[in-house]
């Protein structure tokens, strides 16, 4: 980036102002021109670092003290589904549901139900977090792992 900055300045006081503009007024279009390339360069370098930063935790120096990767999204399940799904674990119609665990210990059920055309995940849980709630098969797999039979 001060590689482009350099060139871009330096051409413009050592050719354009010496030899090829010497003694007239620059358009304001020369100055687009010039400085077109530049600015986007800078522009793409600060979006690169901000990413960088939020989403693996780079920064100039290296690693970022005390950063956790975000949580990929997870489609949102409708409250009616969630809430017939718990209507049927209460009535224990789990039971013969497929059982899963995750790299974290938690017991998923495989429901009958289906959102999205992707199979819906029960988690047998006391109460739901963001990593604990119904969440599609995927979804789950992306946040928690690959999921090994019980």
């Amino acid at each position: 980036m001060p590689l482009v900055w350099l060139t871009a300045v330096g051409h413009a006081l050592l050719v354009d102002l010496v030899y090829t503009y010497p003694s007239a007024d620059l358009p304001p279009a020369y100055f687009v021109a010039l400085f077109a390339g530049p600015v986007g360069v800078t522009v793409t370098a600060v979006i690169e670092v901000c990413r960088l930063r939020r989403r693996h935790g780079v920064g100039f120096r290296g690693r970022l003290p005390r950063w956790t990767p975000p949580l990929p999204r997870a489609t949102l399940i409708p409250g009616d589904l969630v809430e017939r799904l718990g209507a049927d674990v209460a009535r224990g119609y789990a039971h013969a549901w497929s059982h899963l665990t995750d790299r974290n210990g938690v017991l998923w059920a495989v429901t009958p139900a289906m959102w999205a055309g992707r199979a819906v995940m029960w988690p047998y849980v006391r109460s739901f977090s963001q990593q604990t709630r119904p969440m599609l098969r995927s979804d789950l797999e992306a946040v928690a792992g690959p999921l090994t039979p019980r």
